[in-house]
């Protein structure tokens, strides 16, 4: 169960060790729950009726197909408008028309489809509220990018997760728009403080406010009736990941959730050098070795255009897919983009260490339990 934020963090500053969760009085977790609600009113408010409608019947039931998909969607006419339009596009269309949303539906794949209706309703509610110095139309740039760089994960590792990954990727940083709202020039600062790291940015937010953005997100997420495996990753995204492949959703979507919200996507400067722990994750949980991280990030960049016309309301224009990817890249160590035919190509690196580790249902259930237990709701 996630348990009451608490006045200290439950994460460590880079290069600390973690303390034991201090004890939170019921009052005064029931206070700070009641500032998280305030935070997340107005948005929650406004996305009540169409997102947790539209969520409410997309999740429901599992692995919906195509048609009750196009039907939920339907609901929702500008999406639906907008999304006949991108499966429209040269990407999709090799030259034959798609007139009505069930076939657009169907060239965009049911899974994206959901993903992306439900998020450009959010990014829609959001951007209405977010202050100015937020940037919202490119920091929800950076969402999608995530977003793209989880279903790509996903079509690598457990495909039929590939929907609840790009979610897990476009959302975990929701919370960040309702909570800059508070303080708009003091939510800045604390953006600049966190020098481009995500986990120091809720550390800094928590000392300003007594929460941070995963808590404004959670309360959102549930209020809209998004699927839990996809609300428990994103809670657990700060959160160090069990290494090894796995067949437990649960796990692969922490996984996922965990490595995009770690990697450097834009606006972002260059890292000076890989992150060996990424690389890591990515080799030990993935087994997506040096050879494989230049294809990964095409995968990636493709994504984004496939889906970024869905967003042109909200998403900042301009940017090429590899150069908004190039960061990650870097901190992957793969080479500079390189177009080929229109399409971004990466090369990857020359290590060729790989490691193996079995997946242990007790030890997964044990970290699953772990990271709830220390988790910032």
């Amino acid at each position: 169960m996630l348990t009451a934020p608490m006045k200290n963090p439950p994460w460590p500053l880079p290069g600390s060790r973690a303390p034991a969760p201090p004890a939170v009085p019921s009052a005064e977790a029931h206070d700070v729950s009641a500032r998280i609600d305030a935070v997340a009113a107005g948005a929650l408010f406004a996305g009540r009726a169409k997102i947790a409608c539209l969520a409410a019947e997309l999740f429901e039931q599992p692995h919906l197909g195509p048609l009750p998909t196009a039907r939920a969607i339907a609901g929702s006419p500008e999406v639906a408008r907008r999304m006949i339009a991108v499966a429209n596009t040269v990407k999709y269309g090799a030259g034959i028309p798609v007139t009505n949303l069930e076939a657009a539906t169907v060239r965009l794949g049911a899974d994206r489809a959901r993903a992306v209706a439900v998020s450009r309703l959010i990014g829609d509610i959001l951007a209405a509220t977010a202050p100015a110095e937020l940037r919202f139309d490119s920091f929800w740039r950076g969402c999608l990018v995530r977003g793209c760089l989880a279903r790509a994960l996903a079509m690598n590792a457990q495909p039929g997760l590939a929907g609840e990954a790009m979610l897990v990727g476009m959302l975990q940083d929701v919370g960040m728009a309702p909570l800059a709202a508070l303080d708009p020039a003091a939510y800045a600062e604390i953006i600049q403080q966190s020098d481009e790291s995500q986990l120091r940015l809720a550390i800094l937010e928590w000392r300003s406010f007594n929460m941070n953005h995963v808590h404004v997100g959670l309360r959102l997420m549930t209020g809209w009736y998004m699927p839990t495996l996809v609300v428990e990753a994103v809670g657990r995204h700060h959160t160090n990941p069990p290494l090894g492949p796995t067949s437990d959703p649960a796990i692969r979507l922490w996984q996922i959730g965990y490595l995009v919200g770690t990697l450097p996507v834009e606006p972002s400067r260059t890292p000076a050098q890989p992150d060996a722990t990424a690389i890591r994750l990515l080799e030990t949980a993935f087994q997506i070795g040096p050879d494989r991280i230049g294809r990964l990030l095409q995968q990636a960049a493709e994504e984004f255009e496939d889906v970024s016309g869905m967003f042109d309301a909200c998403v900042a224009a301009g940017g090429a897919p590899c150069d908004l990817l190039a960061p990650a890249a870097a901190a992957l160590g793969a080479g500079p983009a390189r177009l080929t035919g229109g399409s971004p190509v990466f090369t990857g690196h020359d290590s060729h260490e790989q490691h193996q580790r079995c997946d242990d249902p007790a030890a997964n259930r044990e970290a699953l339990a772990h990271a709830d237990a220390v988790s910032v709701l």
